[in-house]
């Protein structure tokens, strides 16, 4: 029973986050993949990327904030 409580709190910070993140991006549209990256890994390294790929202004991005996001949890998890 722990461990049912226990990914039920994990899904609902993962929702949350994800609805954070798209929020902040401008791309709400998108929100599914955001909440299937905050299941998928580690929440210390999402809100890492998350907060770097925010301060980032965006003159000095090239794609998108999504495509850097993504490019940074790749990054941390030695994927990239």
């Amino acid at each position: 029973m722990t461990s049912n409580l226990s990914e039920l709190d994990r899904s609902k910070r993962a929702e949350y986050l994800a609805q954070e993140i798209a929020k902040k991006f401008g791309d709400t549209s998108q929100i599914d993949t955001y909440r299937r990256i905050c299941e998928a890994h580690d929440r210390q390294v999402v809100y890492r990327a998350y907060r770097e790929a925010s301060d980032v202004p965006l003159s000095k991005i090239k794609k998108s904030r999504s495509a850097l996001f993504i490019y940074l949890i790749r990054k941390y998890e030695g994927k990239a």
